[in-house]
């Protein structure tokens, strides 16, 4: 690989601030930037406040599309607390044109996801650290009320 070619230390990765709306978040992770929450149109205001409660106030940064999931986390990958947020979006949802408007998905419960088309995955609210443990489950330390527990969650 070539200079140009390599990817970009992840805190070398300048801001891109260019506002993107759900079908223009990259399907793969992004090396030579960082999509903050606030250059997503359509983030839900739990997103945008993801890392409040973390040392520094981390902004939540886009990573990646999973099939129809898009995850995105606050706070660094390792060696510190991070917070994750996890939706899924029907990306069928996403190229309909009749009947629908960018506030179709938030119509009913304010700022709430509505609709079997568009989710939140709750269960990964409050999950710092994350590993597979088979085809279709994951280890996750999840911090609640509580403190902190080990979970399995079920895989998207």
């Amino acid at each position: 690989m070539t200079g140009a070619d390599q990817p970009l230390p992840y805190a070398r990765r300048p801001d891109d601030d260019t506002p993107l709306r759900t079908v223009d978040l990259p399907a793969t992770p992004v090396r030579d930037r960082t999509i903050p929450a606030t250059a997503w149109v359509e983030a839900p205001d739990e997103l945008l406040r993801l890392g409040d409660d973390l040392p520094g106030a981390p902004r939540a940064e886009y990573k990646r599309r999973i099939g129809p999931w898009l995850l995105w986390r606050a706070g660094p990958a390792r060696r510190a607390d991070a917070r994750y947020w996890v939706a899924r979006v029907d990306a069928d949802l996403l190229k309909e044109t009749t009947n629908i408007n960018e506030k179709a998905p938030w119509r009913v419960g304010g700022k709430t996801l509505v609709g079997d088309r568009v989710q939140v995955a709750k269960d990964y609210f409050g999950v710092v650290q994350m590993d597979r443990l088979d085809a279709s489950r994951a280890v996750a330390m999840v911090e609640g009320k509580d403190g902190l527990a080990l979970r399995t969650l079920q895989l998207p």
